[in-house]
């Protein structure tokens, strides 16, 4: 279903349908947002601890992976 079907649709439905559907997708953006801050939080918390790499190891694993 294409993204021009799914707006039709939305626009058929009762006021009350359209506003639980609004909030079922802020729901999944919240979801998909939280799990991005998770594994920020958890990446930061490693560096808090000494996980760290310099500027060379970096630009040499950024070079790797652009290599794939």
């Amino acid at each position: 279903m294409s993204l021009a079907e799914l707006k039709k649709q939305a626009e058929a439905l009762p006021a009350q349908e359209r506003l639980e559907l609004a909030a079922y997708l802020a729901e999944l953006e919240e979801q998909s947002e939280a799990g991005f801050r998770q594994a920020v939080d958890h990446r930061m918390q490693a560096m808090d601890h000494g996980a760290k790499v310099s500027q060379e190891q970096f630009e040499a694993e950024h070079s790797r992976r652009g290599k794939k």
